[in-house]
C-alpha cells in the first residue's frame, strides 16, 4: 500500500468491509460474482475509492478498500452496497423472489 497525498494531507487509509446477502441466502455464484466485482470497481474509479481486494463467497462480501480523509466509512459503504445491489436487481431480476 502506498501513501496517497491530498491537497493538505498524506493518507493510508484502508477498511475491511463485510456485509452478507440479506436472509443469508446462497445467490452468489458464477456470472454474477464477476459482474459483482466488476460494479464494485466500477464505483470506485467514478467515486475516486481504491480498491485493493474484493472477494465473495456465496453469501457475502468482502472488500478491501479506502478513501480520502474527507468520506467517513459509512459514506464509503452505503456507496458501495446501495449501488451493487441496485445494479445486481437490475441485471439479475431472477434473484428478487430470493430477497424479498
Amino acid at each position: 500500500m502506498k501513501l496517497e497525498t491530498g491537497s493538505h494531507c498524506r493518507y493510508q487509509i484502508r477498511y475491511h468491509l463485510v456485509w452478507k446477502v440479506k436472509y443469508s441466502r446462497e445467490i452468489l455464484f458464477g456470472k454474477r460474482v464477476t459482474f459483482l466485482k466488476q460494479t464494485i470497481y466500477n464505483i470506485a474509479e467514478r467515486y475516486d475509492y481504491t480498491v485493493e481486494a474484493v472477494g465473495t463467497d456465496k453469501n457475502h462480501i468482502h472488500v478491501f478498500a479506502g478513501a480520502s480523509p474527507a468520506i467517513a466509512p459509512a459514506q464509503l459503504v452505503q456507496v458501495l452496497k446501495s449501488i451493487t445491489a441496485r445494479e445486481l436487481y437490475r441485471t439479475y431480476p431472477e434473484i428478487k423472489q430470493f430477497l424479498w
